[in-house]
């Protein structure tokens, strides 16, 4: 639409609203197949695990393994929570885990707490914002070690 419209216009009104009515046409058909498809698995899934045939994956942690720790913020304010990267010291019998964290503190808190960490080839424990290469690192791109640039 290059040109502006009069909507005080009677005629414009009504060429606007037969266009929105025939998009409406068009559009809604999709959108109740949609709805009806989502229903529909919606209900399955609803069947599977209330059903009695579902049973939940069990976490199976072993010592050096890497797990996520959600913080939990202390009011709906704080959004400076975020996932840590915690690594798998101890296994007590009890299910609590004790865990090391990259500053080196630790601490103890009940397995149900942590998911396992997905991402096996990372090391979480280097924080790369801060660590800065020795002089003698060969460049990635060329693999001189004389050269800053």
């Amino acid at each position: 639409m290059d040109q502006v419209l009069d909507l005080d216009s009677p005629t414009t009104w009504a060429r606007v609203i037969a266009e929105k009515a025939a998009l409406f046409m068009k559009v809604m058909p999709m959108a109740i197949e949609n709805m009806s498809i989502a229903q529909h698995r919606d209900t399955l899934r609803y069947a599977h695990t209330r059903g009695g045939s579902y049973k939940p994956k069990v976490r199976q942690f072993d010592v050096g393994d890497f797990v996520y720790f959600q913080q939990q913020p202390n009011d709906t304010l704080n959004t400076s929570s975020g996932r840590i990267i915690l690594k798998i010291k101890v296994i007590r019998p009890s299910d609590v885990l004790e865990l090391q964290g990259v500053d080196g503190h630790t601490i103890r808190d009940h397995s149900k707490n942590y998911a396992p960490y997905h991402l096996p080839n990372l090391d979480p424990t280097i924080i790369t914002s801060t660590w800065i290469p020795p002089l003698d690192y060969p460049c990635q791109v060329c693999q001189r070690t004389n050269d800053a640039a």
